[in-house]
């Protein structure tokens, strides 16, 4: 434990032993300092470290459901009993913080209801010599509301409903009711919280249906980083074993399914295939576009090192800048490689086209990729003071570590291909010219 204090400000960083760093205490910890950053007010206090979820005195500190597990039924009460049976055997890891079982399709926010349980002990009803029918009636009396059938009494020749309350019953709440007096059949009173128990259970806000199915969404918050939440989260669903009728699945809105993992790469390959066409329709050649196209796969060392770096997920986004990339990255090496055409054209060998064409082409390269990074900056700096990703900050990230890593190494890794490569187009010619000659000869 490292401390740093200043007038004005202080810092505590916290390492850990390779034994602890990858168990779940040190998020434990994370959380305990959380809480406690909570209780303080009138300073500016953060908390951040091993996973996404972070605190700032600016901002709230609450549970973060990363994982997601929907389960799909026509038996609502056998599809509870189905995501019981998970939590329990998710509370029994002590990466697990905390779970929980919400039935909207909306939002989770609406399993925040909860409602009042009533036990009645029936060892203390024969104890104390209470009826249960009178302690029934009782308790409709006190409580707002009806529950049972009413009583109903024929007035001139109409049905009236009746139901007797206490004067206190609109305003009587749960401890009020615990604390509510009835009479034994010994003339004694009690208190209703001697002969019953009050619990409260969280209750989904709504019950909704997709087609015509009930669902029930269990989540929770791992203690660990995103890839080991990914690959338990993976782990759960497949162990899973549901009876006939019943599903379940990883795919969320906010998740990226197979069909449009599917989807992204064949855009992606398409993408590319597109470019290469365009590219060999321009240059006459199937040669010069493979050395063109090299600028994608040397872009994408920069967009995994930019990755890292910023410690952001590679979300759907991410994908999407990727294909913007490969549409970007080719143009300088375009210039490039137009530039050594143009000087072979000249007259000049093919090294010194080269090493003089790639000379001349350094700064306006470096000046279209500073001006492309440089205007993407203010999208980074943006999802940095948000604290959280944006669409634009992976799009941002993207292009950046892409343009950067692509254009400094185009200028070393494109020449000395184009070079050696030169032979192969010429090879490639006189294969092609002695096919020409050998089918072009007359039989006699």
């Amino acid at each position: 434990m490292n401390v740093r204090i200043l007038p004005e400000n202080a810092q505590v960083l916290i390492g850990f032993p390779p034994e602890i760093e990858k168990s779940y205490r040190p998020y434990a910890l994370k959380e305990e300092l959380i809480q406690l950053a909570t209780q303080f007010a009138g300073i500016d206090i953060s908390v951040s470290g091993f996973d996404p979820q972070s605190y700032a005195s600016s901002m709230g500190a609450g549970t973060y459901y990363s994982s997601r597990i929907k389960f799909f039924g026509y038996n609502l009460r056998k599809l509870k009993e189905i995501t019981g049976d998970l939590e329990k055997t998710l509370r029994r890891n002590p990466r697990i913080k905390e779970v929980r079982t919400v039935s909207s399709r909306y939002g989770w926010w609406r399993g925040d209801t909860v409602e009042d349980i009533l036990k009645i002990d029936k060892a203390a009803l024969k104890r104390y010599d209470v009826d249960p029918a009178y302690l029934y009636f009782a308790l409709q009396t006190m409580i707002q509301g009806t529950f049972g059938q009413p009583a109903r009494i024929r007035t001139e020749g109409k049905d009236i409903a009746v139901s007797v309350k206490s004067p206190d019953a609109a305003a009587l709440d749960m401890r009020g009711l615990r604390e509510s007096l009835i009479l034994t059949r010994g003339g004694e009173y009690l208190r209703i919280g001697e002969i019953a128990a009050f619990t409260e259970a969280p209750i989904p806000g709504s019950i909704d249906r997709e087609n015509q199915q009930f669902q029930q969404t269990i989540m929770w918050e791992f203690r660990g980083p995103s890839k080991a939440e990914e690959r338990y989260r993976k782990t759960v669903f497949a162990s899973l074993h549901l009876p006939p009728g019943f599903s379940a699945t990883l795919d969320e809105q906010w998740y990226v399914t197979e069909e449009e993992q599917k989807q992204i790469n064949f855009a992606i390959a398409v993408a590319l295939v597109i470019i290469f066409m365009i590219l060999a329709a321009l240059y006459e050649s199937f040669i010069l576009p493979f050395f063109i196209l090299l600028a994608v796969p040397l872009s994408l060392i920069g967009v995994f090192v930019a990755f890292v770096v910023a410690k952001a997920p590679f979300d759907p986004t991410a994908y999407i800048g990727v294909i913007l990339l490969s549409g970007i990255v080719v143009n300088n090496a375009i210039l490039l490689v137009d530039h050594i055409g143009l000087r072979r054209r000249q007259g000049l060998e093919l090294l010194e086209a080269v090493v003089r064409g790639t000379k001349d082409r350094v700064r306006p390269i470096f000046m279209t990729t500073a001006t492309t990074v440089f205007g993407m900056l203010p999208l980074l700096l943006i999802g940095a003071q948000a604290n959280k990703r944006q669409i634009w900050s992976s799009l941002a990230l993207c292009t950046v570590g892409g343009l950067t890593t692509s254009t400094l190494l185009i200028l070393v890794v494109i020449p000395v291909l184009y070079f050696h490569g030169d032979g192969l187009r010429a090879w490639g010619a006189e294969k092609a010219r002695e096919a020409r000659e050998l089918f072009g000869k007359k039989p006699r």
